[in-house]
């Protein structure tokens, strides 16, 4: 639930997200990528399979893929792969079928809501120590999907991230959320498997925060709950500092990914967005 217009490789001033902006300073920036719908399960859904909530009949949350849909799980790990997820929400736990093609699927929850009532989330820091976790169990070439939900209603930043955005709960929680993500990219630099590994980031969705009266999302299509961030990097491989102005969707993001490791991007809904990594269209 990040919104590309809270960091500040989209042009927030004040934005506390030195991870995200380090990325795009070495990747290549998408400015106008957004998503089809907004809501957790149907946008990652999308991401995962490069086909549209239509083609998918996948709408809403709560609902499951149907079987038979190829993934970009099941099609890495058919080219030898080693395939691992670590999810921090309820809404997409093994259930809901995007654990198919994944060696580990780590849905684990920790976190109630403020109510009272069982686990449905868990903070970034948790996300991260299990990412690395399991991607020691990896050997190969890998995919990881790591899923962070903390900027996201409830809004609950620890209390260093909480001091710097004191009347802005949200902005506190996306720059948690960047931290973890830098202590992910600086693991895997020490470790050496940083410099062949393609790196994606890529938000599901946007938050209203009480633009056009919508607090949180999922009813309004407006561009504070479908324009999201997308960077994608990768040293040696793809330019640095570029800025792709192109409209694109999430369902280009497993068809490009695809087509980056060498396979082929499929017959879903997007399309490869490889000849604007490289300046070719």
């Amino acid at each position: 639930t990040t919104r590309a217009d809270h960091l500040g490789c989209y042009g927030m001033q004040g934005a506390r997200t030195p991870s995200l902006d380090a990325l795009a300073a070495r990747g290549v920036l998408f400015e106008q990528a957004h998503t089809s719908v907004p809501l957790t399960l149907p946008a990652h859904a999308v991401i995962l399979t490069g086909k549209l909530p239509s083609s998918l009949n996948l709408r809403v949350n709560g609902l499951k893929l149907k079987e038979g849909v190829p993934t970009l799980a099941t099609l890495l790990k058919a080219r030898g792969y080693w395939t691992g997820a670590v999810v921090s929400s309820v809404i997409l736990e093994r259930e809901r079928g995007l654990a198919r093609g994944f060696d580990a699927y780590d849905d684990r929850m920790t976190m109630g809501p403020r109510g009272g009532g069982p686990p449905e989330e868990r903070g970034a820091e948790e996300v991260t120590t299990a990412a690395l976790e399991a991607l020691q169990k990896s050997r190969g070439p890998y995919f990881l999907w790591v899923h962070y939900y903390d900027p996201h209603y409830e809004y609950r930043p620890p209390e260093a991230f909480a001091k710097l955005f004191p009347q802005r709960p949200y902005d506190g929680e996306i720059a948690y959320m960047d931290a973890e993500v830098g202590r992910l990219l600086k693991v895997l630099k020490e470790t050496g498997r940083l410099e062949d590994t393609l790196v994606v980031a890529a938000g599901d969705h946007g938050e209203g925060l009480m633009e056009h009266g919508e607090r949180q999302h999922g009813i309004f299509l407006y561009e504070y709950a479908v324009h999201v961030p997308l960077i994608m990097a990768c040293e040696g491989r793809l330019p640095a500092g570029l800025r792709v102005r192109d409209l694109c969707g999430l369902e280009d993001l497993a068809p490009t990914v695809l087509d980056l490791v060498g396979g082929t991007p499929g017959a879903g809904d997007g399309r490869s967005l490889k000849p604007l990594l490289e300046g070719t269209i």
